[in-house]
């Protein structure tokens, strides 16, 4: 029998849910199952049901090893599980499609890796998502007028290099450099 399974982590903050096209799932599936996750690392009651109802010769299908695992600890323990029921495990993001029965601990290494950047990718987005709605845009910090035209009056007196100018008025480098040539160039479109 073949098993479809995801899970989707519900945020504190509205929007910020994940989707996953399951669509693909219910397909090639005879069976779905879903956890969705209040928060990261909450537990998955729907996997751990599926997992004790397959017998060997039945197969798990997700859609991303970051879909089925939160991390690489709990991909382990749930695929030594799996492993020793002697049930097929297949990603559907894999470029191969490849079916996984164990055994070939290179290939499934390679995986963890891939599943570890994923993890990490969610989590950026997730978080960028939630900054997002909060109102922030992130990235650095504009600089305030006045640090800008003390830097500007300071570089005018020519009694301090960029290096001090930047230490004492705390604007960039490259930023008090883009200014000095907007302003440059501003004076000569004048002329």
């Amino acid at each position: 029998m073949r098993f479809g399974y995801w899970y989707e982590v519900l945020s504190d903050e509205p929007g910020t849910l994940v989707d996953v096209d399951d669509k693909a799932l219910r397909r090639l599936c005879d069976e779905t199952a879903c956890d969705r996750l209040n928060f990261a690392g909450d537990s998955q009651p729907a996997l751990k049901q599926l997992i004790e109802r397959m017998k060997e010769g039945d197969q798990l299908v997700v859609p991303s090893l970051s879909r089925f695992a939160q991390s690489t600890a709990d991909l382990i323990a749930v695929m030594e599980k799996m492993f020793e029921k002697k049930v097929a495990f297949q990603a559907l993001d894999w470029p191969e499609g490849e079916l996984y029965e164990g055994g070939a601990t290179l290939c499934i290494m390679k995986r963890v890796a891939a599943f570890q950047r994923a993890m990490f990718a969610a989590a950026a987005q997730r978080e960028a998502a939630t900054i997002r709605l909060r109102g922030r845009s992130g990235g650095r910090p504009k600089i305030g007028n006045t640090e800008l035209s003390r830097a500007l009056k300071l570089y005018d007196q020519n009694k301090l290099s960029i290096e001090n100018i930047t230490k004492r008025t705390g604007v960039s480098k490259s930023t008090l450099y883009k200014y000095l040539t907007q302003r440059r160039r501003e004076r000569e479109d004048k002329k």
